[in-house]
């Protein structure tokens, strides 16, 4: 493994962890009305077509992290279906917190 393909697993591999974040933050609080489907939705497009050209190329590092990423993607998918139908309705004093903040 070259010192170009040990930069490519380094870079992968963050962008890999960019995604566990979100994904924690989803299944713990069980919402994900605020993420967007049109963005989740390019990304996994934009991941697919990463994956496509790694395997073209044969480049091992875009190859295994593209299919990493494109895994998470797709589980924050899942998860925006299931979790993300609709926005929790807010109290009456949750409104008027918002409500003072927004005007502060």
């Amino acid at each position: 493994m070259g010192s170009e393909d040990f930069i490519g697993f380094i870079g992968g591999a963050i962008v890999a962890c960019s995604f566990f974040p979100q994904i924690f933050r989803v299944i713990k609080l069980k919402r994900a009305y605020e993420i967007s489907p049109f963005f989740t939705s390019l990304m996994l497009i934009g991941c697919i077509l990463w994956a496509v050209y790694g395997f073209s190329l044969n480049l091992l590092p875009m190859m295994v992290l593209s299919v990493v990423n494109t895994t998470q993607v797709a589980v924050l998918m899942v998860l925006r279906y299931l979790y993300g139908r609709t926005q929790p309705k807010q109290s009456i004093s949750d409104q008027i917190t918002h409500d003072i903040t927004q005007n502060n």
